[in-house]
């Protein structure tokens, strides 16, 4: 099964673990997010970013998914690979656990931002009755 959607950011709280002396730095950010489309709820994202100049970064993250996704009801954990460059955010994902109603559904997917609150997401759903 295929889902698509957006989500918004409603939450962004970021701070600097470490910088350097060149212009780099290590920042870390917690950040909230509400989904609609195939999927719908609310998550919380933990990303470790590195930044070799001010204007791009590549990070990870860790994001806890709770809401419904094709009528079920649980909660995803992804964990998250990505870069922001040119203004632009764009992260691969999948799931690393699962609970309640999506528990051994496994999601892979794609975001990528369309301005600084909003991003669309494609997931593959594997698992799912309608695969």
């Amino acid at each position: 099964m295929k889902v698509e959607g957006q989500f918004q950011v409603t939450s962004w709280n970021e701070v600097t673990h470490q910088a350097f002396a060149a212009e780099g730095k290590i920042n870390r950010a917690v950040v909230e997010q509400t989904y609609s489309g195939g999927l719908s709820g609310k998550s919380v994202v933990e990303y470790i970013m590195c930044y070799p100049n001010p204007t791009s970064a590549t990070f990870v993250g860790v994001e806890i998914f709770e809401g419904t996704v094709d009528g079920k009801t649980g909660t995803w954990v992804f964990v998250h690979k990505g870069k922001f460059e040119n203004g632009i955010a764009t992260s691969s994902f999948s799931t690393l656990n699962s609970d309640g109603e999506l528990q051994g559904l496994v999601a892979e997917g794609h975001f990528e931002t369309i301005d600084h609150q909003t991003a669309v997401y494609k997931i593959d759903v594997l698992g799912a009755d309608k695969d």
